[in-house]
């Protein structure tokens, strides 16, 4: 069953207190709830702010387990919007799964959760990468580099930005 924020928050609210949390427990679990308001979350972002913000590991653990079990957290829920987004950004893949490895995350296992994003992200990563030098005019005097700069800028592997910029310039400069 899938809530809205708003009913997940709202739940949580109602929810009957069977364990007992130290004021800072609740004041951090407190400062996860805001930050789901805002956007959505993954753990190791909330624990290294709850961490940046003074509070102990063993409080911040804890805030976070209790926002898992409550769902306010959810890192799958957190890669498939990460991903999403910067799919729409125009992003390579590469970037997106060293982004998603520094959250600890693996690729895959979004992939395992979302089934659209498979089609998303089948699309050929050279037809991507073509597509984002379309968009903009190359004004430079060196196309090929330029193109080539501009895809890795985007995140997309240098073998990708290599064979695309070349196909580019090759198609739109003869």
């Amino acid at each position: 069953m899938t809530y809205t924020l708003e009913e997940l928050l709202q739940r949580v609210e109602k929810e009957p207190v069977v364990a007992t949390y130290t004021q800072q427990q609740e004041k951090a679990f407190k400062r996860i709830q805001s930050w789901i308001r805002v956007r959505e979350r993954s753990t190791h972002e909330c624990f290294t702010r709850l961490k940046d913000e003074g509070f102990s590991k063993h409080d911040a653990t804890s805030a976070i387990g209790r926002a898992v079990k409550c769902g306010l957290l959810d890192n799958k829920r957190y890669a498939d919007a990460l991903v999403r987004t910067r799919f729409r950004q125009g992003r390579g893949l590469y970037s997106i799964e060293q982004e998603l490895s520094i959250l600890g995350m693996q690729f895959e296992d979004v992939l395992d959760y979302s089934h659209d994003l498979v089609q998303q992200c089948c699309e050929p990563e050279l037809e991507r990468a073509y597509q984002v030098l379309e968009k903009h005019p190359i004004r430079a005097k060196h196309k090929q580099s330029a193109a080539f700069r501009r895809l890795v800028g985007k995140g997309f592997s240098r073998d990708i930005a290599l064979q695309a910029s070349r196909n580019f310039v090759q198609n739109m400069y003869p």
